[in-house]
């Protein structure tokens, strides 16, 4: 059975405070793996329904504010599904402010508090064409006859691969594969334009893709074409900063190391992986664990800008969706 100390130190980790009602449950578990299998059931269903009282778009996006906050303070049975949501929120990083419509920020977060534990790639994917992202880098305004490279390039270099480890060209053919994915200004629903997209063959990531690939589709050809080969820096250092310490610890740092690549997997997984370690911080049982997850050397396109792990209140109002 979990210790007090290790409970507590569980909850801290996933669901940003031990709550004492918490500590007690995961006492009475049999082992310390079956408390972290209480933390990750958090089941498909977001939980709960947000009180909108007012009708203008900040103050609609304010009350979700206070609504995603008690959730992840106190109403939610399980908070790691709110700090989940939270870090998928840091990762693929979207502002009211930029979109000026709140629901399509709102699906996008209510969508990351029901799939966040889902398979990476597929995150990638829907995150890819949302509304809430395409307006946010500005996808909207990217077609053929003049495309807008700033969600390709952001695709690339923070959701994707870092710096470094992808070229120009790449972005130019990222750029085109996107043309034609678009919003509907006024509702912000999603479009698709076909009469917007470049049908060409692209060489993206070093494999070619087909002339009338679009979008998600040309991504999930070129990882295919890579797989087994693809980096996960970026969503490696993510997590560790997540679940285990600053990355830039130099302990951290040999931690990471171990990482491997992930793709394939889910975030359940990951998770598992991580939550299993007793400490979170120390070595060698950190390095046994993503040694024997990793094995499989798959594929993980993920990024983030921001971190979001163990934040004050005020850092998460920051982090909010108001940023």
């Amino acid at each position: 059975m979990p210790s007090q100390t290790e409970a507590e130190h569980l909850l801290r980790r996933t669901e940003f405070v031990a709550r004492p009602n918490r500590v007690a449950e995961l006492m009475a578990k049999p082992s310390l793996a079956a408390a972290v299998d209480d933390i990750l059931d958090i089941g498909r269903n977001p939980g709960g329904t947000a009180t909108i009282v007012r009708v203008d778009n900040w103050g609609m996006g304010e009350d979700y504010c206070y609504f995603w906050f008690d959730r992840m303070a106190h109403d939610d049975p399980r908070p790691f599904q709110e700090k989940l949501a939270m870090f998928w929120h840091g990762h693929f990083c979207t502002s009211l402010k930029k979109i000026e419509l709140f629901a399509p920020i709102r699906d996008q977060i209510d969508w990351f508090r029901t799939a966040g534990l889902g398979d990476l790639r597929t995150l990638t994917a829907t995150m890819s064409t949302q509304p809430a992202m395409l307006r946010y880098l500005d996808n909207d305004q990217n077609f053929s006859t003049s495309p807008n490279q700033n969600f390709a390039r952001e695709l690339m270099e923070l959701f994707l691969l870092g710096v470094g480890n992808y070229t120009e060209a790449d972005v130019e053919a990222s750029a085109r594969a996107w043309t034609g994915h678009t919003d509907i200004w006024q509702t912000g629903q999603y479009q698709w334009r076909p009469d917007l997209h470049d049908n060409a063959p692209k060489q993206f990531l070093g494999v070619t893709v087909p002339a009338g690939t679009a979008g998600p589709q040309a991504l999930k050809t070129a990882l295919d074409g890579l797989r087994g080969a693809f980096p996960a820096e970026r969503v490696r250092v993510d997590a560790t900063d997540l679940f285990l310490c600053d990355e830039r610890t130099t302990r951290a740092a040999t931690c990471c190391s171990h990482w491997g690549k992930l793709a394939g997997r889910t975030w359940l997984s990951v998770s598992q992986a991580y939550a299993q370690v007793p400490s979170f911080q120390e070595f060698m049982p950190f390095q046994t664990v993503m040694t024997s997850l990793c094995a499989d050397s798959m594929v993980s396109p993920m990024a983030s800008p921001m971190r979001t792990a163990s934040l004050s209140p005020n850092a998460l109002a920051r982090t909010s969706l108001f940023i």
